[in-house]
């Protein structure tokens, strides 16, 4: 039996190569996975190997047929074969019938709503969107300018915010204050301070001071962020039955919501 003839370098290599175990099958390993790539459409495809019709053999993989070959629908279009295998015609009839590969499913192929199965049960979590805002206070503490902060003050238009006393819509506490008024002052080295406080309608906010290093002039206003708390008790999770109208453990709160707004969320459910 003929053999190469190898470079005695190149045969030393190989040699060598066949003595690491590992690299040697991994290397066999991709030849095979190469391999099997060039025939990956026998292995995976979404239309079928041989489909057995009106007593003969039609093979799909290689050949186009049109999907009046198979349905008499005068369609000469691509055939969807998993719908006609679902036919009378070849669900009802031992004659008839489609050998698929091993992995029935292709890149090109539709999948029809009608073939997802959902579930009967969806849930839903409702949550809050969280308020934030922040008001520009003078020295005075009075509002010199606020960007969305009308709803921690209980005002509906943000311009009516402009003059108004930071103290008569929060519970500013003593420690909180001085520290606005050190920024006034230009002290030096102020470190960021958050407290937690509850505004004249009960809404529990998080007030924030940043971080403060002294300026060539003092400041004429000192901004604080404002953001509303909100806890794990203010989320909502509902559940619902593909057979109900309303979730489960609705509450209240479903039913202070509009009738447009319940629509949309079933639709969407």
């Amino acid at each position: 039996m003929w053999k190469p003839r190898l470079n005695p370098v190149t045969a030393r290599r190989l040699r060598r190569f066949k003595s690491i175990r590992r690299s040697y099958f991994s290397f066999w390993i991709l030849v095979g996975l190469y391999a099997l790539s060039l025939v990956s459409e026998l292995v995976c495809n979404e239309k079928p190997l041989a489909v057995r019709s009106d007593g003969e053999w039609r093979f799909p993989i290689f050949f186009f047929y049109p999907d009046d070959l198979f349905t008499g629908s005068g369609l000469y279009t691509r055939p969807d074969y998993k719908l006609i295998n679902q036919s009378p015609k070849f669900a009802n009839s031992k004659e008839n019938f489609m050998i698929f590969p091993l992995v029935p499913f292709g890149p090109y192929e539709t999948v029809s709503a009608d073939s997802i199965k959902l579930e009967d049960v969806v849930f839903v979590e409702v949550s809050r969107k969280q308020l934030v805002g922040s008001i520009n206070l003078d020295s005075d503490m009075n509002i010199s300018r606020s960007t969305a902060a009308a709803g921690f003050f209980d005002i509906d238009n943000e311009r009516d915010l402009r003059g108004v006393s930071a103290l008569e819509g929060s519970r500013l506490s003593g420690d909180f204050q001085a520290a606005i008024q050190a920024r006034f002052a230009n002290e030096s080295n102020l470190a960021p301070l958050d407290e937690v406080l509850e505004n004249s309608n009960g809404m529990l906010l998080k007030a924030s001071l940043s971080s403060f290093s002294p300026r060539a002039r003092p400041p004429s206003s000192v901004r604080v962020t404002l953001r509303e708390e909100i806890g794990k008790d203010d989320t909502l999770k509902w559940a619902f039955h593909s057979s109900a109208i309303e979730p489960s453990h609705s509450g209240d709160f479903w039913n202070k919501l509009s009738p447009e707004t319940q629509s949309e969320i079933l639709a969407a459910t």
